[in-house]
């Protein structure tokens, strides 16, 4: 039994249930309007990251900010008030340009940086800790 393709397989598997899982999450989530009136931006915690809330609450779900042409800037994750989760970045064309997950102030899973017409330029991939393990694409 050939255990590289059995690892490499399984790794496969893995990252397809983790964006399916992350796909039922990201989709269910309260999204609110970054300039909604009853979102506050409360400050930054003791780790450099940003804190929201949400009608007096700190905020879970996916807050959204958006160019005058309609088009999504930003959406930011966000768990008991905290920048925590997948965050994303688009061009105004509506082409992604970077995708990431955050936690604690740090990296974790995917860092992905896109150019303007879509090509991936950047391809990171992060443990649990924050520390890089691989550079897919890119320096």
């Amino acid at each position: 039994m050939d255990y590289g393709m059995v690892l490499i397989s399984l790794k496969y598997y893995c990252k397809v249930l983790r964006d399916m899982v992350t796909f039922v999450k990201y989709n269910t989530m309260k999204r609110v309007n970054i300039n909604d009136a009853e979102v506050e931006y409360t400050g930054i915690d003791a780790g450099g990251g940003s804190m929201w809330n949400y009608q007096n609450e700190p905020f879970t779900g996916i807050l959204e900010e958006f160019y005058e042409n309609g088009n999504l800037i930003a959406e930011t994750e966000c768990r008991n008030g905290y920048t925590y989760g997948l965050q994303t970045m688009y061009f105004e064309n509506g082409q992604i340009e970077e995708e990431y997950y955050e936690k604690y102030n740090h990296f974790y899973g995917s860092f992905r940086l896109w150019t303007e017409d879509g090509i991936l330029i950047r391809h990171f991939e992060f443990n649990p800790d924050g520390e890089l393990i691989s550079k897919i694409v890119g320096e």
